[in-house]
């Protein structure tokens, strides 16, 4: 009998354009992606594991056209500082608002910059430093410490490991186990998903990392 187990984060992958290419990207993001999610969509994943903490993701998350609507409805919807999201910062004046947002305590979220990604404002950079941070959120990610990039999209180096280990709501509606590229399908947003993994935490279905 499959255990109903605990999950901490659920991710809503919003789109898969990004106006960055970066060769380390795990979801294969890019200008040449056209994947928005649909608004009905978002409001609906939003239903789901309400206790835990909502992650926004794409691509380049402020790139949908509907970005700042849903963000402003997953922090209605969870409540303030209960809602993730990271961004490459290009968008500069998206950017610095974000910032603006997590010093207020609205939201959590992350710019990233290391060796992969296209250098950004100056002044997005020096915003993103001055954010006080707390746990395993960072104000500036950096995948060149720690762990190298995740083999997965069209990255062919690196670590065999999940991108992330939750409830992963893709573009169309559709959940995967996980976030890896070959997750099986687990159900979708409007009629419902199921772990298929017996275990008290949420895992990845290859048992690549725990949740």
């Amino acid at each position: 009998m499959l255990a109903a187990p605990v999950v901490t984060k659920i991710y809503a992958q919003i789109t898969l354009f990004c106006n960055q290419r970066c060769p380390h990207c795990c979801y294969d993001s890019g200008p040449h992606r056209r994947e928005f999610m649909d608004i009905e969509v978002f409001k609906a994943s939003l239903k789901y594991e309400p206790s835990a903490l909502f992650n926004i993701g794409g691509g380049e998350p402020t790139c949908h056209p509907q970005f700042w609507e849903m963000l402003d409805l997953a922090i209605k919807a969870r409540g303030r500082g209960r809602v993730w999201l990271a961004t490459n910062g290009k968008r500069k004046e998206h950017a610095l608002k974000l910032a603006e947002m997590v010093r207020n305590g609205d939201i959590k979220a992350c710019l990233s910059q290391d060796k992969w990604h296209e250098p950004v404002s100056q002044e997005v950079v020096d915003a993103f430093k001055k954010l006080h941070t707390d746990g395993w959120v960072k104000a500036i990610r950096n995948v060149n410490k720690g762990r190298g990039p995740i083999k997965s999209g069209r990255c062919d180096w690196g670590e065999p490991r999940c991108n992330s280990t939750l409830p992963f709501v893709q573009w169309d509606g559709k959940v995967r186990q996980c976030a890896c590229l070959d997750a099986p399908i687990i159900g979708d947003v409007h009629f419902g998903y199921k772990s298929i993994v017996d275990s008290e935490k949420w895992k990845c279905w290859k048992g690549l990392c725990d949740g």
